[in-house]
């Protein structure tokens, strides 16, 4: 049986926006030692930095100077999701305003959603690589939120040491992508009626990449095959609920040698077998519009619950 908190404030469903520069210490990287942050949260899933070297806390001085910044790059349009790094290399997601007229800012209308790639030692841009074109009729996005909030994940096939991008924009479709910017596969075969628009990110579970497709109804969590993104399965969420959209990230966890994959959304958590998509068991709550990646902490995955009535919960697998 799940733990439950009562958090003291409620949970919003907005999404911290990425600032328009990067820095070449961020995470605390030096010009010497460069560490990956493959998806979203990190290489270990849970947003925690492993660096032996204390992290600036401050990037202005007293008389509004830069300061602890190697390096300044403007980025054109916007997207709310985390960059990654990869072998010295920065990778973001942006969606773009079709009309030089209209305010880049201005969230309706038809949009174009790229892919940017650029140095980690000096910040210069290697490649701007345009993925998809959304339409003028698309559905409309909560103002806090942006057109391209998932974060990308970096998959690296071992045998063949390639390195392979998973780049998502919710219901407007999925590609992978090279490290070079070259377009592997694009999926747009599985789109959605969001609310709020897009959020969630996608992981890679052996040779699946797994990721949630929570909109206005039917929601589901669903796998494409990383070589050919073609469905492998899907699971609805077996859930009856007034509000069924959601924005959460899959979580993958060993328990007793075998993998789980923990997928929230909104009323139910599940936990499904990666090869098949089958429930190994699930969790109802109450709650809504989550955006949480669950956490698996001394043989507990803790999550929170969402909206109106947001709880922790810790529970045994």
């Amino acid at each position: 049986m799940p733990t439950a908190f009562q958090f003291r404030s409620k949970c919003t469903s907005f999404f911290i926006p990425l600032v328009g520069y990067a820095f070449s210490s961020f995470l605390g990287l030096h010009a010497q030692t460069h560490a990956d942050w493959p998806e979203f949260r990190g290489p270990n899933q849970n947003g925690v930095v492993a660096s032996t070297t204390k992290l600036p806390l401050e990037w202005l001085s007293q008389d509004d100077q830069r300061k602890n910044i190697r390096w300044y790059t403007p980025t054109e349009g916007l997207g709310w999701s985390s960059p990654v790094i990869i072998d010295d290399h920065i990778y973001l997601t942006s969606a773009r305003n079709h009309s030089s007229t209209t305010d880049s800012k201005d969230l309706a209308g038809p949009q174009s959603l790229y892919l940017t790639c650029y140095s980690i030692a000096d910040g210069k841009m290697i490649f701007d690589k345009k993925l998809f074109d959304q339409p003028a009729d698309a559905s409309n996005i909560h103002k806090k939120n942006s057109h391209a909030s998932p974060t990308v994940v970096a998959h690296t096939h071992e045998p063949s040491k390639t390195t392979r991008l998973f780049v998502h924009f919710g219901h407007q479709g999925t590609a992978c992508v090279s490290t070079q910017g070259d377009i592997l596969w694009t999926d747009r075969d599985h789109s959605y009626n969001p609310v709020h628009g897009n959020g969630g990110s996608p992981i890679v579970v052996g040779d699946l990449l797994i990721l949630t497709c929570d909109g206005s109804k039917d929601p589901y969590t669903l796998a494409l095959d990383i070589q050919t993104g073609k469905e492998v399965w899907r699971r609805p969420r077996d859930v009856s609920t007034d509000r069924p959209f959601s924005f959460a990230t899959p979580q993958a966890i060993l328990v007793d040698g075998k993998t789980q994959v923990i997928s929230p959304g909104s009323d139910i958590v599940q936990s499904l077998d990666p090869a098949t998509g089958q429930v190994n068991w699930f969790v109802k709550y109450s709650g809504f519009s989550l955006i949480v990646r669950p956490l698996y902490h001394q043989g507990l995955v803790i999550l929170s619950t969402g909206y109106m009535t947001p709880k922790l919960l810790a529970i045994d697998p």
